[in-house]
């Protein structure tokens, strides 16, 4: 009855991260999967747009669980994006090739 709930609410059960970490994610295609996801939000360079916040200088300090968490399943004001697992490990393998430190 849960899964209901979640449904009628417009909710959905979290993504299982295990895909996704387990996948050999690629910088390369990850570039323009960030650039059509996640540049409109937090920039094409990373460095945040109005209110939201940069990634630029503060990935490196974020685990990959974390990180693919907030894609996968929304973090704060930030809506769950629809990405593949491939697609997620892509993302961010850009992240880290992007951004080290």
């Amino acid at each position: 009855m849960l899964w209901w709930w979640l449904w009628a609410c417009g909710m959905r059960e979290p993504v299982d991260l295990a895909p996704a970490l387990a996948a050999q994610g690629e910088a390369a295609r990850g570039e323009p999967r960030y650039q059509m996801t996640c540049a409109r939000c937090h920039g094409q360079s990373g460095r945040g747009v109005s209110r939201t916040p940069a990634l630029a200088g503060r990935v490196h300090a974020m685990s990959d669980e974390v990180l693919l968490d907030a894609m996968l399943n929304g973090r704060g004001a930030m809506s769950p994006q629809r990405l593949s697992a491939e697609q997620a490990a892509d993302v961010l393998a850009y992240l880290r090739a992007e951004w080290p430190d």
